[in-house]
């Protein structure tokens, strides 16, 4: 058991020392990689892992690894030690050359990569749809949200993170098991699956904030009708949104798809929304998805 005495015999060895004084003096700013602690210095990485294994050794420092490289911080004292605490204050706050070279550091690691072929650059790193459930954070609380046509709940991972409560609706009972399967393996517990026929009003829920068509329309006969059959679920100012293709010619939509429609004009939906007692409607083209037909977002208020 090492005693306090003995913790102080080895902090104050380890402050006699210019060139470890100068890293803690640096790591009181920032935590810093072996590599950015050589460059601000102007010395060899062997003679400053050398001192930062002694500030190490005395608890001054602690490190994590991140990859190939060990990033260093000053670490906290235990209350019989905190007056240390103090003395490595004045330490950091003194002037020094140092910190404008440390500045120099800080200003390379926020270059900014090209602009100039990044989009394409970045899709090694991460798909933007993954950014979709942290939107989630952005929306209110407590929501209640209906998915018609949700097929195999595609969308109830992101739905579920919005709402308290996400209603799946669908006519194809198969189609409900496998998005009831895809929930019940990623754990989500708050989706209640109804089996209805969206073009027709025998079923019920109750009062929604927010209700999403999603690629679904077009294999309605009849989408004004359905559209209008659950715009009544709504509560007021509650939002339908609606997410297709825009009109096309692909006859192999309707065999692929099971596409009675072959896409839709902003007018229309327009209409159709108008019609179903909704008001302040939204249009939206969506860009570089990569798709051969472009696709819309439409929506509209109660």
């Amino acid at each position: 058991m090492i005693l306090a005495d003995e913790r102080q015999c080895e902090i104050l060895k380890a402050l006699a020392d210019e060139t470890r004084l100068r890293l803690l003096r640096l790591l009181y700013h920032e935590e810093l990689n072996v590599q950015e602690l050589c460059e601000i210095l102007d010395l060899p990485q062997p003679k400053v892992s050398r001192h930062l294994s002694v500030l190490r050794k005395a608890s001054l420092v602690k490190d994590r690894r991140n990859g190939s490289r060990v990033f260093y911080c000053l670490n906290e004292f235990d209350e019989k030690l905190a007056h240390f605490s103090d003395l490595l204050a004045q330490i950091g706050g003194a002037d020094h050359p140092d910190l404008e070279q440390l500045e120099n550091c800080l200003r390379k690691r926020r270059i900014t990569p090209a602009a100039a072929g990044w989009d394409e650059k970045v899709q090694e790193l991460y798909n933007p749809l993954t950014a979709l459930p942290a939107l989630a954070n952005l929306a209110p609380r407590g929501l209640t949200i209906a998915d018609f046509g949700t097929g195999t709940g595609r969308l109830l991972p992101v739905l579920s993170q919005f709402a308290d409560t996400v209603y799946a609706i669908d006519y194809s009972k198969d189609m409900l098991d496998f998005a009831r399967e895809r929930c019940k393996q990623l754990n989500i517990t708050n989706v209640k699956f109804i089996h209805a026929d969206l073009e027709k009003s025998s079923f019920y829920l109750p009062p929604c904030d927010g209700i999403i068509m999603h690629f679904v329309i077009h294999q309605l006969p009849s989408p004004a009708t359905s559209i209008n059959s659950v715009a009544r679920f709504l509560k007021p100012n509650g939002r339908l949104v609606i997410i297709d293709r825009l009109k096309h010619e692909d006859e192999e939509a309707r065999k692929q798809f099971g596409s009675f429609w072959l896409g839709f004009e902003q007018e229309q939906l327009n209409e159709w929304l108008t019609k179903s007692g909704l008001k302040n409607f939204n249009w939206n083209v969506n860009p570089d998805l990569n798709t051969p037909v472009p696709v819309f977002t439409a929506s509209a208020q109660k």
